[in-house]
């Protein structure tokens, strides 16, 4: 064995030279002869070009690498060679950079970022090189289709579903090797639940007896590798690989069954392998492209664009493979082996647009060779007569990414198949040792936000002396018998922010085998049965979709699921991992009825008992695009860039005294969508999936300036639990004029709805796209001192109506780099009908033994709960037991006694009435309109010692405080926005963010107001806080009547905080609250009078800040707090006169909002 390990050793370092050809420094002579050197003035010419001449995948953010015969000056390049050409058929502009300590080299790039799926040509004329004028060439490639965004730039043919390219092809070119691993690229992205391998399955080979031959599959995007298991096939003998009629596109497209034979050649037909050691070298710049050579930058909007994010990939052995160069002296196969291991060293710390520090680091990189890297060594096609013509190097790689840190490897772990190396073979003559240097492009997907970049420049190394020592230690030091480790799994205790679509994703430290990891390995139950899902690998993760989903708590099922990952599954050098059985969870059922009882306080006897369902339909939190109501009609006016206001709100009143004036809403501007950009919209419940169809319930168009269709515009819609995502199959053209609507019933009254026209919740009830009206009454019976003529109120929506056509116009407007995150809130009211559904505490049920009977009018306690009630405030801290530091100023004992920490999603409501002496006949008085009845405000419970009437002051009562509440003073939130991270840092603010604005819903809370009449309960209905677009003009003041031009996104800004990023932000709302009106007038005993609360497009404005977390999930969570106080002073008015004030107030860091990011694979 030793002998033959160094014949081929000697073997392959002689051949290694005639696979590079004279290699040598380069060829130019250390004399300036002036190109008269026989051979050289008229052998001048192109040597290596990145991309390859007809070389096809090329990212579209990909340099050009141009080496030369002798040394060329950037100046020439950039007068004799052309890059063309651009959508209008011209040259494009380009910089050309020297390659550091290559004269011969220059680094192109275009100005503009390059079109995807695009043909580009490389021109070279009359190009003066120092030893001569170089040969005229032409060079084509072509760019890759983008991995997301409108179909036409995804995919390589709109209708048919085929391959387009295989690799090898069984050309001369491209022999298929007993080593060879088969790549696939399709026209169109493959839907990986219909890639299977196996014989019955949509991909096997089969030998010549019809057997089948164990094989790995992997797929990503377009690109498929089929990757036999054993290390050889059998020269010589017929092979099948089929590719079955089962396959489909993600766009629904079939696939037509192919099958290829093949007879593999014998890559050792005189005997052993030939094998060769090489290490990955450090510390040197590439000679192709003048970069630090195999350093992995990874560049982007989220990781900025100067290669703060790196890692130095290292590896001291790395075993490559020739076939015979003796027998292939023209085209020789070359491998590296499946599990190849390259490390990387840790990045740091990640950097969050290459300038804010993220928090974490990555810990050491891993990168595995996911299949058998295959590819050859060609000759030169540039050059013949020139003695330095070297061998081109292809090379098409798989490669597992992992990282050590949990947060990192979440985030980032993935699979990147088809790296397509391309390089040349060169031997250095004073080392006496084969270099192999290539170049490629890789484009990572970033948290699953968007796909990065970084050239990588590539270079493997020989040792000298091939022995067999060195081979033996080369195979030690590779030897990996470690198990993979689990580090962490979604959704674990995080269920509250678990969608039914989402998928269970269990990340261990190392990549694992694709082929160990299937339904016969991983086990997924439901209530103790086994169900059909999706399970794949990506890198180091394994992601598992059960085909129905993640399906709720039920009446009729627990629907409690377990996951099991046994030892059948292993890394790729085969060690198993420890069997886990991740704990058991489900998804809380759905509160779907309630049952309240009321007693009365003299008996403690029931006196009423009823179950009521407090059902709602599904809202629009948000519409990217746009704003999430349906629009008023006529209100589009493109001329001015505004689409009017949400159909039903505000829109003036100038009638009456001065304090019937009521400004107007803000007119919604009109918004532009970038090209490469979707239409997103996101709504409050899971939706019928069903109920979504383009061009029926879900209608796009192009329009003229009236409104009216131009023309459809057909796409792709994704439908996820509670959003949907919208491509289209063009992009958006610059200028024009687009709708998209989401259709009803059509009837804000009605519930009724046929899901097969219109949009529809899980439950069957319609999208309520209006939630109130708007009404304005002159006052009838106006006493002398009335203040008012007008009483202007909300007429809410019946909480399970549909309610008009939803529609939201745009303009097309160019591409744009930044990056689109949705981003929701997890929300205590889980069944979003805006009300917390528990029931009731302990305090609640001793506080109804102070009431007298007037005191219960329209209160119900809630004693039971139809499903699982919703978890409020009750584990929160109390304020006292955290560090100030936390919560500055939250600590309000006079106000808010034994106060908690709020929950996510919450914001605490405090009154600033709580307590009241005493008060008499005086104070109710008909003078003036000073209290009318309003003297005490109570939130979350009521008042305690309440003392019966006396004759002398009949309408007064002696009140004291009640014992403190603290956990029943929030309202919890229901939300989601869209922001877009751009490229944009500005020193002394950070990473510029838009916050595109939705509305946030917040459920009722629990008023006690004590009257003339008594206490009252008065729930305040659902809330609603929407956001509002950023003044204009920042210096404009509202008139009276008209409020500011808005027409700007929230600005935020994403800058380094003490541990981790934070976002601040300056937000203005409007707050309503359409049900509190009506029940002011219903709980009260106030008789039957008109009355009015200004609880209508209330103006605030919020000053947020917060905490960017990236968990070890791979999600990112920004909090949000308000850092100071926002008074709410609701006024009342009765029968046109102000009765009085209701004083509340959300305390600083009183509201919170956790926003997290969607699920990433």
């Amino acid at each position: 064995m030793k002998t033959t390990i160094l014949k081929q050793s000697l073997l392959l370092l002689s051949s290694a030279t005639l696979l590079a050809a004279c290699g040598g420094d380069g060829g130019d002579s250390p004399v300036d002869d002036f190109g008269s050197n026989p051979g050289e003035s008229g052998a001048q010419a192109l040597l290596y070009a990145y991309p390859d001449n007809g070389q096809g995948e090329v990212p579209t953010k990909a340099p050009i690498a141009l080496r030369f015969t002798s040394d060329v000056s950037t100046g020439d390049v950039k007068e004799n060679v052309t890059l063309c050409c651009d959508d209008q058929g011209e040259n494009l502009d380009f910089d050309a950079d020297p390659v550091g300590g290559e004269p011969r080299g220059v680094l192109i790039t275009p100005t503009d970022e390059l079109a995807p799926g695009t043909q580009y040509t490389i021109d070279i004329a009359d190009l003066r090189l120092k030893r001569g004028t170089a040969k005229d060439q032409t060079l084509t490639f072509t760019t890759r289709t983008l991995q997301e965004g409108p179909k036409s730039l995804v995919v390589q043919d709109m209708e048919n579903f085929e391959l387009s390219r295989t690799f090898p092809d069984g050309s001369k070119l491209e022999p298929v090797m007993d080593f060879s691993a088969f790549r696939f690229q399709f026209t169109q992205p493959i839907d990986r639940t219909t890639a299977t391998y196996g014989d019955g399955n949509t991909v096997v080979i089969k030998d010549s007896e019809g057997m089948e031959v164990d094989a790995g599959l992997l797929v990503d995007g377009a690109y498929m590798t089929v990757d036999p298991t054993a290390d050889y096939l059998t020269p010589g003998e017929t092979y099948t690989l089929t590719l079955g009629a089962g396959l489909m596109s993600t766009y629904g497209e079939p696939f037509a069954e192919q099958t290829i034979e093949f007879n593999p050649k014998d890559s050792s037909p005189r005997g052993e392998p030939g094998f060769l050691v090489q290490r990955i070298t450090q510390n040197d710049t590439s000679r192709l492209t003048g970069k630090p050579i195999n350093q992995v930058p990874v560049n982007g909007v989220l990781l900025g664009e100067e290669g703060q994010n790196f890692t130095q990939a290292e590896a001291s052995h790395v075993i490559a493979e020739l076939a015979d160069v003796t027998q292939y002296t023209e085209v020789t196969p070359i491998r590296l082996p499946k599990g190849t291991l390259l490390k990387g060293l840790p990045i740091d710390m990640v950097k969050i647009g290459g300038e804010v520090e993220a928090g974490f680091g990555s810990g050491d990189v891993t990168m595995r060779v996911l299949s058998d890297a295959t590819g050859y060594l060609v000759p030169n096609p540039y050059t013949e007569n020139h003695p330095d013509k070297l061998r081109i190097v292809h090379l098409f790689m798989d490669v597992g990414i992992a990282t050590e840190n949990p947060k990192a490897n979440a985030g980032f772990t993935q699979n990147l198949l088809h790296i397509h190396l391309v390089g040349v073979a060169e031997v250095n003559p004073s080392g006496g040792v084969l270099n192999i240097d290539a170049t490629s492009m890789v484009e990572p997907d970033i948290l699953g936000q968007e796909y990065g970049y970084g050239l990588l420049s590539f270079q493997l190394q020989s040792y000298k002396n091939q022995t067999a020592e060195l081979l033996q230690n080369a195979r030690a030091a590779l030897q990996d018998d470690t198990s993979p480790q689990m580090q962490s799994w979604v959704p674990d205790t995080n269920i509250a922010a678990f969608k039914a679509s989402d998928p269970v994703i269990i990340n261990f430290d190392e990549p694992l085998s694709s082929e160990t990891v299937n339904s016969g390995t991983v086990f997924v139950r439901r209530d103790g049965a086994e169900i059909p899902s999706s399970i794949k690998v990506d890198g180091s993760a394994i992601v598992i979709r059960p085909e129905a989903g993640f399906l709720r708590s039920s009446q009729g099922a627990t629907n409690e699921y377990e996951i099991e990952v046994s030892s059948g599954v292993t890394d790729l050098a085969g060690n198993q991992v420890s069997p886990t059985a991740l704990d058991a969870f489900r998804r809380p059922e759905l509160a779907q009825s309630m049952t309240q009882d009321a007693v009365n306080p003299n008996t403690q006897e029931e006196v009423v008992t009823d179950e009521i369902e407090r059902q709602r339909s599904p809202i629009v939190l948000h519409a990217y695009p746009g704003f999430p109501c349906a629009l008023e009609d006529g209100g589009l006016d493109p001329q001015n860039n505004v689409v009017g206001r949400c159909d039903g709100a505000l829109s003036g009143w100038n009638q009456g005294q001065e304090p019937d004036i009521r400004r107007a809403d803000d007119l919604l501007p009109l918004p532009s969508l970038a090209s490469n950009q979707p239409i997103i919209v996101q709504f409050s419940q899971n939706m019928d999936a069903q109920s979504f169809e383009v061009g029926e319930t879900f209608k796009v168009y192009q329009i003229d300036n009236a409104g009216n269709i131009s023309a459809p515009v057909d796409g792709h819609i994704d439908v996820e639990s509670k959003s949907i995502i919208f491509w289209p199959s063009e992009p958006w053209e610059e200028d024009k004029l687009y709708s998209y609507s989401l259709v009803s019933n059509g009837d804000a009254s009605s519930s009724n709805v046929d899901c097969s026209t219109a949009v529809c919740s899980e439950d069957g009830l319609p999208l309520q796209t209006r939630l109130w009206e708007v009404s304005t009454d002159p006052v009838i019976s106006a006493p002398a001192y009335a203040t008012r003529d007008f009483l202007t109120s909300h007429l809410p929506t019946p909480p399970t109506a549909g309610g008009p056509l939803f529609t939201q116009y745009f303009r097309g407007d160019q591409r744009s780099n930044s990056v689109i995150q949705m981003l929701s809130t997890p929300s205590a009211d889980r069944n979003a009908n805006f009300y917390l559904d528990k029931v009731a505490g302990e305090l609640d049920l001793e506080m109804r033994q102070n009431f007298d009977p007037i005191d219960q009018l329209g209160f119900r306690y809630v004693t039971a709960i139809k499903g699982d009630q919703e978890v409020g405030a009750q584990d929160q801290p109390y304020i006292s037991n955290t560090p100030t530091s936390d919560y500055p100023g939250m600590a309000r004992e006079d106000i808010d006694p034994e106060g908690v920490v709020p929950p996510k999603n919450s914001a605490k409501i405090l009154s600033l009435m709580v307590e009241t002496e005493s008060f008499g006949a005086a104070d109710f008085a008909i003078n003036g309109g000073t209290k009318l009845f309003a003297l005490g405000l109570r939130i979350g419970c009521g008042y305690g010692d309440i003392t019966a009437p006396d004759m002398e002051n009949f309408f007064g009562k002696h009140i004291v405080r009640e014992e403190p509440c603290p956990r029943e003073k929030f309202t919890y939130l229901n939300s989601s926005v869209v922001a877009e991270v751009t490229d944009e840092f500005v020193e002394g603010k950070g990473l510029k963010v838009k916050l595109w604005p939705g509305q946030i819903m917040a459920t009722s809370i629990s008023q006690r107001i004590a009257s003339g009449g008594g206490v009252g309960f008065v729930p305040s209905g659902p809330q609603v806080m929407r956001m509002r677009y950023s003044k204009a003009d920042e210096s404009c003041v509202p008139t009276a009547l008209e409020p500011c031009a808005r027409t700007k996104p929230i600005t935020g800004w994403i800058s380094t905080g003490s541990d981790t990023p934070r976002l601040k932000a300056t937000v203005d709302l409007y707050i309503d609250a359409p049900l509190l009106n009506i029940n002011i007038g219903d709980n009260l005993d106030i008789g039957n009078q008109q009355q009015e609360t200004d609880l209508l497009s209330y103006p605030v404005t919020m000053e947020l800040s917060g905490d960017i977390v990236f968990k070890d999930d791979g999600t990112m969570v920004v909090e949000q707090y308000n850092l100071q106080d926002v008074n709410i002073d609701i006024s009342l008015v009765l029968r046109g006169a102000e009765a009085n004030v209701l004083e509340l107030m959300i305390p600083a860091y009183g509201s919170r909002l956790v926003y997290e990011t969607s699920k990433i694979k």
